[in-house]
C-alpha cells in the first residue's frame, strides 16, 4: 500500500485536472491530519465513521477473492452500476455518476486499493473496496446485488474479505465510510 502523501497528492492531482477543489472528510480520531488537508487546499468536513469492527474474524461459509482479471474488473464495475445508477430518493447514498463510475475504474488500477469480488453462480454477488490511510482501514464501494438468493452471506464474505486484509496489514480495526 502506499504512503498517506503520496495517495493525498494523487487525489489533488486528479481533482486539479477536473478543476475541483478535493472534499475529506475526517473523524474525531484522524484530527491529526487536519492541517495536512487544509495546507494542501482540501475542503475538510468532519463525519464519524459509520461503522468500526474490531471484533472475531466474521464467520462466513463463503469466500470472496480478490479481483485481479479483466473479467473481474469488467463484473465489479458492471455490479457497481447496476445497483448505484438508479438511486431511489429515500436511499441514503447518492445515484452515482459517470465521473464517479469513472472514479471506481481508476481505483481498479491502483495500488492504492484491493478489491475483492464474490460471485453467486456466474452473476456478481457482491463486491468491495480495502484501502489503507495510516493506521484506519476503510471498507469502500459495499456493493451487493440483494435479488440474489445468497446476497447476504456473499456480503459478509466481501467484508470478511476485508478484514482479513486488514488484520494482514497489520490494523486491528476498520471502518466502513
Amino acid at each position: 500500500m502506499a504512503s498517506p502523501l503520496k495517495v493525498i497528492g494523487a487525489l489533488k492531482q486528479d481533482f486539479e485536472g477536473i478543476n475541483r477543489v478535493p472534499v475529506i472528510y475526517l473523524s474525531n480520531d484522524q484530527l491529526h491530519n487536519l492541517s495536512d488537508f487544509q495546507k494542501m487546499n482540501f475542503r475538510v468536513n468532519f463525519t464519524e465513521n459509520w461503522f468500526r469492527f474490531d471484533g472475531e474474524q466474521i464467520d462466513t461459509k463463503l469466500t470472496a477473492s480478490e479481483v485481479k482479471t479483466p473479467k473481474e474488473k469488467e463484473d465489479f464495475l458492471t455490479l457497481v452500476w447496476a445497483v448505484n445508477h438508479c438511486r431511489k430518493s429515500d436511499n441514503y447514498v447518492d445515484e452515482i455518476s459517470e465521473e464517479g463510475l469513472n472514479a471506481v475504474k481508476a481505483s481498479l488500477e491502483s495500488d492504492l486499493f484491493t478489491h475483492f469480488i464474490i460471485y453467486d453462480e456466474d452473476k456478481p454477488a457482491s463486491i468491495a473496496s480495502f484501502a489503507l490511510c495510516n493506521d484506519n482501514a476503510m471498507i469502500l464501494n459495499l456493493t451487493t446485488d440483494v435479488t440474489l438468493p445468497n446476497a447476504d452471506e456473499c456480503r459478509r464474505a466481501v467484508i470478511a474479505a476485508c478484514q482479513k486484509k486488514s488484520r494482514e496489514m497489520g490494523c486491528s480495526t476498520f471502518s466502513f465510510k
